[in-house]
């Protein structure tokens, strides 16, 4: 009896360490090294954005803020690079999942349950990707939602940790969005504040790359890649797949766009009204992933939440909820652009589907949801939503 929990412990950690493997016996993920290159170049002194650092033809896009921990992690050595790098992603995995599902990782010693539930954290293409291509997704949506969780006291600093992500990555800059829906004006100042911080120092630091990147390299889309790949799941990238017209696209995109972000924002102000604070931090996320123009498959990391919230929803009991559920952790696991999914995409179907499954799984869980606001059950309305374990599951 006595192994059982230390089996548990132990089939975690293997897990765990089964994907950080991997970064030792290849190559330095492409996405890391184009990191580095635009760390290296800061601290030469080199143009950030030139197309002396790119690799294979890719080039850093970010705002030149985040430039500035690559340049600490490009004076290491490439292992410990990539080390830091693993390192990091696993500890804003357990923020997330320790936000999203209080006493989850607590009970792996007495649950298989919960072992499984974070295998298939584990193994969800977003999560394992952002791994694997040395990408910094997990560290963002953990900086968020450790500002934004739950809380029994007010912080006098939240919002501060979502203007540092949207200083890294632009993309988180749209839950001040969400912080101004629901009138919380000193949370959205904060993050206001702490993003134009991050914009001051890294023009103290480099002002011709922040005035170029501010002024040009913004609007550049085309510098992170093709957007009509299947790896792009956004409106965007769904509409660009659809149609050969790069305009019309964009006519249609526009006004779509400004729909569904209107939809999240009401629909996670309903949902954080009625305690369902994850699942609506989660809708917030996966409707900036919609209306991003670019948005990879490791960008989805938003997922995570929402599974959570809706597995500790009122609507869990339903059977559409439950349907939606396991929908959404299905799609977590299987994921894109993968070889089972590849073999749908010789058909206009699987193209249609299998291609944009992210994309049409993130509106499905929107509408759900928002059918669902609208019309609660009696005992839906009477029950309050709140993190997976809040109440002792």
């Amino acid at each position: 009896m006595q192994l059982r929990p230390a089996l548990r412990v132990l089939l975690a950690v293997v897990g765990a360490a089964s994907m950080g493997w991997p970064l030792y016996h290849a190559t330095m993920p492409l996405d890391l090294r184009v990191y580095l290159a635009g760390g290296d170049a800061l601290l030469h002194g080199h143009d950030i954005y030139g197309s002396a650092v790119q690799v294979q033809g890719y080039g850093f896009t970010y705002p030149p803020f985040a430039a500035l921990p690559m340049a600490l992690l490009a004076a290491l050595p490439g292992w410990l690079a990539e080390t830091v790098i693993a390192l990091a992603f696993f500890a804003a995995l357990l923020t997330v999942v320790q936000v999203c599902a209080p006493g989850l990782i607590h009970r792996i010693a007495d649950s298989w349950g919960a072992v499984l539930f974070l295998a298939a954290i584990l193994a969800g293409q977003p999560a394992w990707a952002t791994l694997h291509d040395g990408q910094i997704n997990m560290v963002l949506a953990a900086l968020v939602l450790y500002d934004l969780r739950p809380r029994t006291q007010r912080a006098p600093w939240r919002g501060a940790l979502v203007g540092v992500a949207a200083g890294l990555k632009l993309t988180p800059a749209i839950f001040v969005l969400y912080l101004l829906a629901q009138r919380r004006f000193r949370d959205a100042g904060n993050a206001a504040a702490a993003f134009a911080g991050t914009v001051a120092l890294a023009a103290l630091v480099t002002p011709r790359d922040s005035r170029d990147f501010w002024t040009h390299h913004l609007y550049e889309t085309s510098r992170v890649g093709d957007a009509d790949r299947i790896s792009n799941q956004s409106l965007r990238g769904l509409l660009l797949r659809a149609t050969t017209s790069d305009q019309l696209a964009r006519m249609v995109w526009v006004p779509l766009a400004l729909l569904t972000v209107i939809i999240a924002m009401w629909l996670a102000r309903r949902l954080s009204a009625a305690g369902a604070e994850i699942l609506a931090l989660g809708v917030v996320g996966i409707g900036g992933c919609l209306v991003s123009p670019v948005s990879w498959t490791h960008h989805w990391v938003w997922f995570i939440p929402v599974l959570c919230g809706l597995l500790a929803s009122p609507y869990r009991g339903r059977r559409w909820g439950a349907a939606l559920t396991a929908i959404v952790a299905g799609v977590f696991v299987l994921g894109v652009n993968k070889p089972p999914m590849r073999a749908t995409y010789h058909s206009a179907l699987g193209r249609t589907v299998f291609g944009n499954l992210f994309v049409l799984t993130g509106l499905a869980v929107i509408i759900a949801l928002a059918v669902a606001v609208r019309r609660p059950a009696p005992e839906q309305a009477a029950e309050i939503a709140g993190p997976v374990g809040a109440r002792g599951r």
